[in-house]
C-alpha cells in the first residue's frame, strides 16, 4: 500500500485500499505522500459526501485534530457541509486521532466507540453527536 498516492486515488479506490491494509500500511502511506496532502484529499471529500437527509438539521462545527497538529473543522450547517483547515473556536466536538484511524473510521473498518472505549479516538464537546457523525455522510466503497 506504501506506493500508492493517497493523493490521486478516488473514494472507493481509498475504501478497498483502507480495508485491506494494516494500520502500519496505511501510516507508511500517509507519510509517502506527506500528512497534510493526504488529509486536504481525503477533507475535500466531505461536502460531497455529506447527506442532508441525515445531517440536514444539524447545527455544529466538529474539529478533527490529526496525529496531534493538523486540524480541520467540518462545520454542518443549513443542510450543507463546509470544510476549513485550521484551528476552530469553540467546536461543538473535537475528536482526536492519528491518521490511519481516521482513514479506518471514514470507510468503516473501525468504529467510533470502539476507538473511544480503547482511547485510539479522543473526543470532547458533545459525544452523543460525534456518535453520529459519520452517518451524515455517504462512506467510500458503500
Amino acid at each position: 500500500m506504501s506506493t500508492v498516492d493517497l493523493t490521486t486515488i478516488g473514494p472507493d479506490e481509498l475504501a478497498t485500499l483502507v480495508n485491506a491494509a494494516t494500520v502500519e500500511d496505511l501510516r507508511l502511506a500517509v507519510d509517502a505522500v506527506g500528512t497534510d496532502a493526504a488529509l486536504e484529499r481525503l477533507f475535500s471529500e466531505f461536502p460531497a459526501r455529506f447527506k442532508p437527509t441525515m445531517g440536514g438539521n444539524v447545527n455544529a462545527t466538529f474539529e478533527f485534530v490529526v496525529d496531534g497538529e493538523h486540524h480541520y473543522g467540518v462545520t454542518i450547517a443549513n443542510g450543507a457541509c463546509t470544510v476549513d483547515r485550521g484551528v476552530v473556536e469553540s467546536p461543538t466536538t473535537q475528536l482526536r486521532c492519528d491518521a490511519p484511524l481516521l482513514l479506518q473510521l471514514i470507510v468503516g473498518k473501525a468504529d467510533g466507540p470502539t476507538s473511544f472505549m480503547s482511547g485510539k479516538l479522543k473526543l470532547t464537546g458533545d459525544i452523543m453527536l460525534a456518535s453520529r457523525l459519520l452517518t451524515f455522510f455517504e462512506r467510500p466503497g458503500a
